[in-house]
């Protein structure tokens, strides 16, 4: 039986400590998903969807996830439903409706330009007139 004598390896320490994130050099912290700061611990204020330019730019969301929209990520995009501030979600219209249908309009539409969803209104036609789902606890 062949033993294995244990490899060596260098641990980055960070004294500062990484409460969101892991020290991947000394002192410097990879932090996590939507949060900044020389110790991860200053979270981003885009609703939990996006990262943020930096500790003093906290509203300036880079790019939403989650299919979400907006400047601090609150809104659903179109073709789907939610309420995606402080952390919620957006799903799939045709999830929420039960497969029924594939889109949802919020409220302030009252009137639909198109006499039927078919096959001859594009995708992205369709999401452009829409500009954001509905809000709703999903």
């Amino acid at each position: 039986m062949l033993s294995q004598e244990p490899v060596n390896q260098c641990v980055p320490v960070c004294s500062q400590g990484c409460v969101r994130g892991s020290c991947v050099e000394p002192d410097v912290c990879r932090c996590n998903f939507g949060y900044v700061g020389a110790n991860c611990s200053i979270q981003c204020q885009c609703n939990g969807h996006a990262n943020c330019a930096g500790p003093d730019k906290l509203d300036q969301c880079l790019e939403c996830h989650n299919n979400t929209k907006g400047s601090q990520c609150e809104k659903c995009k179109p073709l789907f439903v939610g309420d995606p501030t402080n952390n919620g979600q957006c799903v799939p219209c045709v999830d929420y409706c039960n497969g029924h249908t594939h889109v949802c309009i919020n409220d302030s539409i009252t009137s639909f330009p198109f006499s039927s969803v078919s096959s001859d209104i594009s995708l992205d036609e369709l999401e452009q007139y829409l500009g954001e789902g509905p809000t709703t606890s999903a």
